[in-house]
């Protein structure tokens, strides 16, 4: 079935791309564009009765102030609820929030007449508002890293940080799809675990100089009281420094790969290439043998190789490109066949759009940083993965986002959520998995290796990743 979809010809590059991620690359549909009258857009399929209206409120609101601050949602966002207006989409959620949007003449969000659906509610403004990022150029805010402040987001302040809100509104649009043409066919979507590991620290002792190690024996000692563990890091240094590593602490990388083939999954293991800051870096050199060993071990047992980018990469796009290349040339001295490069940036710092330009000029084909560290949950407001877009050179790239939905220390860390080791991350995981459940979308955890030292840290692991497969 092929639809035809009618928009205004403002704004087309962004129209287009928030309409092709929804209908094509999220829900398969067959799509022809064409510009339409103004106010709304247009949805219909030629030589069948019916037709889709989106109401355009996002875009010709924001195109005279674009990317400022003025064109964010006001607070407090209106909800309403599609069953109460004739839908009933696939959710977790009774209630659907308006960032964009006003009800119509009826006081309706969702308006039917006997052949078509009309939405008051701008399902292809806010898509693409959330998924390209726009709020991370539009405010200033940021935090001490210079990362994009969660404390500034529309789904911090409106509590919509554990919901996909562009998953609840593709299925609100295809349960519209689906009554106006009960032939239509969609994409099959099914629940996907992806884990990941960022390598800042391979081991615990092989890189540590002698003063770094005798302070920490003395934090051993003086902070956390154990004299034992002081004498245990001592006997693992020494060890590590006469090439034996089998026992460091956070020579985890055999425990994870089992993990993930017991559950029929490849691990992502992202690898500092260069030291753009030396003291946030890590302390390992990329080509030294113990590294080079554990990459062709990684990648025989089947799993990938991927670029974690310096901590100062983030806004260089020259530094990415160069990472990039290192890391190629890399793969290639060891046989990797490795064509399709994924990456994260360490830290998890990002700009919005330099970042995606190194990315996109080095010919990375998937990026895995986006989320919030202080905040685990959706952070571009889906489950799946989806192109991604330059917002000053207004046109889609080659890159894609996969949503980081989460990470190991935002969970634990005191200065993060603080949720320590018992049932309440349990929580926090158990409501984010079962939202990608519903969504058929892409469960992607980041666990470091150097985090799953300890049975508490490797049981609140294995709770993550969900049961082994038979």
């Amino acid at each position: 079935m092929r639809f035809v979809v009618e928009t205004p010809d403002n704004r087309l590059p962004e129209r287009r791309y928030a309409l092709q991620v929804v209908l094509a690359d999220m829900l398969g549909l067959q799509c022809e564009f064409a510009i339409g009258p103004a106010g709304f857009t247009r949805i219909h399929v030629p030589g069948e009765p019916g037709a889709i209206r989106i109401a355009d409120h996002f875009f010709p609101a924001a195109d005279n102030a674009w990317l400022s601050i003025a064109t964010l949602p006001r607070f407090p966002l209106r909800h309403f609820r599609p069953p109460d207006e004739g839908l009933t989409p696939i959710s977790t959620h009774p209630d659907v929030p308006v960032l964009y949007g006003a009800p119509g003449d009826t006081g309706a969000y969702i308006e039917h007449s006997p052949a078509d659906i009309a939405f008051n509610v701008d399902i292809v403004g806010t898509a693409f508002f959330l998924l390209s990022g726009y709020e991370e150029i539009a405010c200033p805010s940021r935090d001490a890293v210079n990362r994009f402040s969660f404390e500034a987001s529309v789904l911090r302040n409106e509590d919509l940080i554990d919901r996909p809100v562009v998953d609840e509104y593709i299925e609100l649009l295809w349960s519209a799809v689906e009554r106006t043409w009960p032939r239509a066919e969609r994409r099959p979507r099914s629940f996907r675990l992806a884990p990941s590991h960022d390598v800042d620290i391979p081991y615990l002792h092989a890189f540590t100089p002698l003063p770094r190690m005798l302070l920490s024996c003395a934090a051993d000692v003086l902070k956390r009281s154990t004299v034992g563990g002081a004498l245990r890091r001592v006997v693992q240094w020494r060890k590590a420094r006469r090439g034996d590593i089998s026992n460091d602490p956070a020579n985890t990388f055999d425990y994870i790969m089992d993990e993930s083939e017991r559950r029929g999954v490849q691990s992502d293991f992202f690898f500092i290439v260069e030291h753009t800051n030396a003291r946030m870096d890590g302390n390992y050199d990329i080509h030294h043998p113990w590294i080079l060993g554990l990459m062709r071990h990684i990648a025989d047992r089947g799993h990938r190789i991927g670029l974690h980018g310096s901590f100062d990469s983030y806004d260089r796009p020259e530094q990415i490109e160069r990472e990039v290349g290192i890391l190629r040339s890399v793969c290639e001295e060891l046989g990797i066949d490795q064509p399709s490069i994924r990456a994260r940036q360490h830290w998890l710092r990002w700009h919005n759009p330099k970042t995606l330009e190194g990315l996109d000029r080095a010919g990375v084909a998937v990026d895995a940083t986006m989320t919030f560290a202080v905040r685990v949950g959706f952070r571009r407001g889906t489950s799946h993965s989806f192109r991604a877009f330059d917002l000053l050179k207004r046109a889609p790239l080659s890159v894609w986002h996969q949503p980081l939905l989460i990470m190991d220390a935002t969970l634990v860390e005191p200065t993060l959520m603080n949720l320590g080791f018992g049932e309440r991350p349990r929580i926090h995981i158990d409501r984010l998995r079962q939202a990608v459940r519903t969504f058929g979308g892409e469960f992607t955890v980041l666990w470091h290796n150097s985090r799953l030292c300890t049975p508490d840290e490797r049981a609140l692991y294995r709770y993550a990743l969900g049961a082994s497969v038979q």
